[in-house]
């Protein structure tokens, strides 16, 4: 487990989940103890979503028993939520389909403003060095 650098957030990479008989493994689960929060999360540069979606949903499905399998990382008070770190053009398409939560909420973030340069036409070469790449923000 890992604290983050803003130290609010617990983060555990690869964290399996066993949902009805299948392991279901998020990218990362993220504690929040000042928000009572739980996070799911989800990093996804595909243009398909889904995979994704069926996944998500298999989430809100099984809230209770995730919340049961996270045991004292998950007190009854603390809430999940559904963190999902999309490219710009994919996030729309999954914050549109996503409608049917639950308690959870959804939060989606873009991997081009969390740091991840996608469109090529913002990335320029390094004039003395032709394999190195900068960026400007997008």
């Amino acid at each position: 487990m890992y604290l983050t650098a803003g130290k609010r957030l617990f983060v555990n990479p690869q964290f399996p989940l066993l949902l009805n008989g299948s392991e279901v493994v998020p990218d990362f689960v993220a504690l929040d103890p000042a928000a009572k929060q739980v996070w799911l999360v989800e990093v996804s540069w595909a243009q398909e979503v889904s995979k994704l979606l069926k996944k998500c949903r298999n989430y809100v499905i099984h809230e209770a028993l995730i919340q049961e399998q996270l045991g004292v990382a998950c007190p009854p008070d603390w809430k999940i939520g559904l963190w999902l770190f999309l490219k710009g053009e994919t996030a729309a398409v999954v914050s549109a389909k996503m409608t049917v939560l639950g308690n959870m909420e959804l939060r989606i973030e873009t991997l081009e403003r969390a740091g991840a340069v996608w469109e090529w036409s913002k990335v320029k070469l390094h004039s003395g060095e032709p394999k190195v790449f900068v960026t400007e923000p997008v």
